[in-house]
């Protein structure tokens, strides 16, 4: 394929043009991040190798053609598009949803080392906090998170757990995911919440975890921790597990006590 002035469009330049940027991409994923595909997922990173194809031939073709101007214009529009509108509308539509059975209420079932709440469909369960507290909240929080909160009215605190779907597949993510809250409650704007919480810190042991702390309004603390549970047949997930409370010591044991 000749333009007006013989230039020739040669489509093997072109799909290396294509297959540069992907190259790269999985190539950084596979020496620096273990292969996985980030925070994206692969799902939007397929369906934006698919839409850099769709502008890359006639990028490429342009370029080839002498149309230079045309061709770095056409890349930076695309570029833009994808970073303003696309990417963003992407990960939204590749979010994980939860299912029905998934946002079921935590039971409170007797075992032998003490009462527990446990998830019917993901099988993680935790101490439960003691006898004061009831069940207060049940909320999706958005398509992929979902949190519930115990309270003791009596003691004014509360235990709440947030689910995180298509989370806490690494130490990575779950550091990532309890950073993004440790900056939203640093920042001021939650509710019951003064002070400067502190630096997320790997929990040792068997199970992928970290820990996190914030000072609270009128002497209470909250202090969390997060887990990654893997559950068969199922996206990866991350379990938030906090307690608001002006005695902390009183619920280490509750804390440490998650059971994937």
């Amino acid at each position: 394929m000749n333009d007006a002035k013989g230039r020739r469009f040669k489509w093997w330049r072109a799909l290396v043009h294509v297959l540069a940027i992907p190259a790269l991409f999985l190539g950084y994923q596979l020496l620096f991040n273990g292969g996985a595909p980030g925070r994206l997922g692969w799902k939007a990173v397929g369906i934006l190798f698919v839409l850099w194809t769709v502008t890359a031939i006639p990028t490429s073709y342009l370029s080839q053609t002498g149309r230079k101007a045309a061709s770095k214009g056409l890349a930076l529009l695309t570029a833009a598009g994808l970073y303003f509108g696309g990417g963003p509308l992407i990960v939204a539509m590749t979010r994980p949803s939860f299912t029905a059975e998934e946002r079921a209420a935590l039971v409170a079932v007797d075992e032998g080392s003490g009462r527990r709440l446990r998830h019917p469909a993901l099988g993680f369960s935790l101490l439960h906090p003691g006898a004061g507290f009831v069940p207060s909240v049940s909320q999706a929080f958005r398509a992929d998170a979902h949190f519930y909160a115990f309270d003791n009215l009596a003691l004014r605190e509360r235990l709440v757990v947030g689910v995180f779907k298509g989370k806490g597949e690494s130490a990575a993510s779950l550091q990532s995911l309890a950073e993004s809250m440790r900056q939203e409650l640093a920042q001021g704007d939650v509710k019951g919440f003064a002070g400067t919480p502190s630096l997320v810190t790997p929990v040792e042991g068997p199970l992928r975890a970290v820990a996190l702390s914030a000072p609270m309004n009128a002497g209470y603390e909250l202090h969390a921790r997060a887990y990654g549970l893997d559950v068969p047949g199922r996206s990866p997930f991350a379990v938030f597990i906090g307690i608001s409370t002006t005695a902390p010591e009183a619920y280490a044991d509750l804390l440490s006590s998650f059971r994937p």
